[in-house]
Formats: C-alpha cells, sequence, structure tokens
C-alpha cells in the first residue's frame, strides 16, 4: 500500500513553498508599489517643477518680462518695481504679486482680479507687469521722450506718496541700466 499522507518533510517542503509563494507575491506587491509610489512621486515632483518655473520669479524674468512687453524706458520700471516692492520682499507683491503698488483701475483696461491688502491683486505677477503696459499707454508716459520727460509725468501725476520718490527711482534706474 502506498501511503497519499505527507510525510513530515514533504509537509515541510509543500509549507516552504507556498510560503515562499505568499512571500514572492507580497515582495512582488510591494515593488509593484514602490514602482507607483516613485513614478507617482516623479510625476508630482515634475508637476511642482512645472508649477514653480509658472511662477518663478527673479530679477532676470522681470527683465525679460519687461523686455518683452515693450515698456517705454524699462530701466526705470524696474527701479520703480525694484523700489515699490522693498527689493521683491513686500507684503503686497508676495500676496498680491504686484510689481508696482497699483491700486485697481476703473479707468481704464487692468489685469488686476481685484483688491487685497488695499492694492490691486494680480494671479501672476507677469499680469501685474502688463497692468503697468497700460498703466503707461493711458496716462501719458508713453509721450515722454527722455528719462527726466518720464519723471517729469510720474512727479507730476503723484505715481507715488514718498516725497522723495522720483529721487530714488532716479538713482536706481541709473544702477539698472546695464539691464537692457
Amino acid at each position: 500500500l502506498v501511503s497519499h499522507s505527507p510525510t513530515g518533510i514533504e509537509h515541510y517542503y509543500r509549507t516552504w513553498r507556498c510560503r515562499t509563494k505568499l512571500l514572492l507575491c507580497l515582495v512582488k506587491d510591494e515593488i509593484k508599489f514602490k514602482i507607483q509610489l516613485s513614478a507617482f512621486i516623479y510625476l508630482y515632483e515634475k508637476e511642482f517643477i512645472i508649477y514653480m518655473d509658472r511662477n518663478y520669479f527673479s530679477q532676470d524674468a522681470l527683465v525679460q518680462t519687461i523686455s518683452k512687453k515693450n515698456l517705454k524706458f524699462p530701466h526705470i520700471v524696474l527701479a520703480q518695481a525694484t523700489l515699490e516692492t522693498g527689493g521683491f520682499k513686500s507684503k503686497v507683491f508676495k500676496q498680491n504679486h504686484n510689481l508696482f503698488g497699483m491700486k485697481q483701475s476703473h479707468r481704464r483696461p487692468t489685469t488686476c482680479k481685484g483688491t487685497k491688502n488695499g492694492h490691486a491683486f494680480y494671479d501672476h505677477w507677469e499680469s501685474s507687469v502688463e497692468d503697468y503696459g497700460y498703466y503707461q499707454a493711458t496716462s501719458g508716459l508713453v509721450k515722454a521722450r527722455t528719462d527726466q520727460q518720464y519723471y517729469n509725468l510720474l512727479s507730476q501725476m503723484g505715481y507715488a506718496e514718498d516725497p522723495n520718490y522720483i529721487l530714488k527711482v532716479k538713482k536706481l534706474a541709473e544702477e539698472l541700466k546695464d539691464k537692457f
């Protein structure tokens, strides 16, 4: 008679085989999970980098945008943005994406989305540059032919509350002239 009941060794072998298969399945599932997780993290990081690139700000990026928008007297515009934002650190710049301390306009085309913290706010800092372009076009600043005429117009319009604003902008604009 042949016995079909497993001996101790056969039982151990079958149990070991089942446990090994189970362990291999778990390892495969863990590897799949890690691959899926790392792919997700990669995609997330890639999306985050793309998002960051879209919102990336630097003085060089601002110089490129001012040039691309063909704003008149770009070195003065850059000086204004630098001064208005306190070196790009102000709350109005960081929260409102507002480079020029602009208020929401109701008399000209604007790219602002409303008012926050008492100033115009924008979806993106580039929109504030575009809005400044509209301001230049509708306020008469585009008529200026020299730096001094531009400063005179800014002063006559009462662009800033600081009585030394024009002097500060002039000094800074001279330092930034070589950027353009």
